[in-house]
């Protein structure tokens, strides 16, 4: 790419939209940790899709918007740090990202489309900061993590629905007489039956 180039520009091979500041492209031979460039608001369809060799991503908080097949693929993607501004996470964002063991999601989150974390096998654990955002359909399908939710928030008891039913939610709602916290980290669940 030129460096006069009035709308795109590249930085160690990884190529970026001037305006609005994108996420493009990422090399497929890119190696190790992306810390993606500080200002960017976007990351573009197919930005690093299957991009087998990156490790870890570092999205600025500016980033509002992941799209979708943006890190589809990516079967060596052990940890992503979500931006603080996200908003919006497209259908298959992270799609058989096998190996990424934990994900927080951000406090401004209020879409997870189709099929986003699908087949994230590997996928340990879930911490929702945000209200009880729209989940798609299979967003979560193929994932046996635990999942985790601000305590106290009715957003999550009055949103529950069956696309979230395959993850193990160890504390069950603040209302139900049968779950518990037990410690800083612990909860408790008794089944009945």
């Amino acid at each position: 790419i030129s460096k006069d180039n009035p709308y795109l520009f590249s930085e160690d091979g990884v190529i970026y939209q001037r305006d609005p500041f994108t996420l493009v492209r990422i090399p497929p031979a890119y190696k190790g940790k992306l810390k993606v460039l500080d200002g960017v608001t976007k990351v573009e369809w197919y930005a690093g899709f299957g991009c087998e060799s990156i490790t870890e991503i570092v999205l600025p908080d500016t980033v509002t918007e992941i799209s979708h097949h943006a890190f589809d693929g990516c079967k060596n993607l052990v940890s992503i740090q979500m931006p603080a501004e996200l908003v919006l996470i497209n259908g298959q964002a992270f799609y058989e990202c096998e190996k990424l063991q934990s994900i927080v999601i951000p406090g401004k989150v209020e879409r997870i489309e189709s099929l986003a974390f699908s087949g994230c096998t590997g996928l340990k654990k879930i911490t929702f900061l945000c209200k009880m955002p729209y989940i798609a359909s299979g967003a979560f399908a193929h994932v046996a993590a635990e999942a985790y939710y601000t305590e106290g928030d009715p957003t999550w008891k009055d949103g529950w629905n069956d696309y979230i039913s395959n993850l193990t939610w160890p504390q069950n709602g603040p209302d139900d007489p049968n779950s518990g916290k037990c410690g800083e980290n612990a909860y408790w669940h008794f089944d009945p039956e």
